[in-house]
């Protein structure tokens, strides 16, 4: 933004912090990005949704790091995949908390993990 304290305005033109603007399951490219959060560690945290992935990107590089989920756009429901990531929290402790939508759960991963754990939802639709 910019302006005064008393007169803010968005600066009309924008500046890309990750992706290319090409949908793609490169390491450089998001599928269908749904939410993205920060860590205490300056990096930002991206629910790459229809990549199955959570991408961690720090500033002034352009490619991200897969910290949760498959590199390749894999879906599934074992504990180290995802089906449509919707939303990613970080706690204090750099434990990260995924909304699985279509895994109908959200998962726990802790710092540096493979594999998550189920914090809620059965991983099932109800009937």
């Amino acid at each position: 933004m910019i302006g005064t304290s008393s007169e803010w305005t968005w600066c009309s033109t924008g500046t890309t912090l990750a992706g290319t603007g090409i949908t793609g399951y490169q390491a450089n490219q998001l599928s269908n990005p749904s939410h993205l959060t920060f860590g205490s560690d300056g990096a930002f945290y991206i629910a790459d949704t229809s990549n199955h992935r959570i991408s961690k990107w720090t500033s002034g590089v352009s490619t991200g790091t897969v910290v949760a989920g498959q590199a390749f756009a894999q879906s599934g429901s074992n504990l180290s995949l995802f089906n449509q990531p919707y939303s990613v929290s970080i706690d204090s402790t750099g434990k990260m908390y995924v909304a699985d939508t279509n895994n109908h759960r959200v998962m726990l991963w802790n710092n540096s993990a493979t594999s998550g754990s189920i914090v809620a939802g059965t991983g099932t639709k109800k009937k």
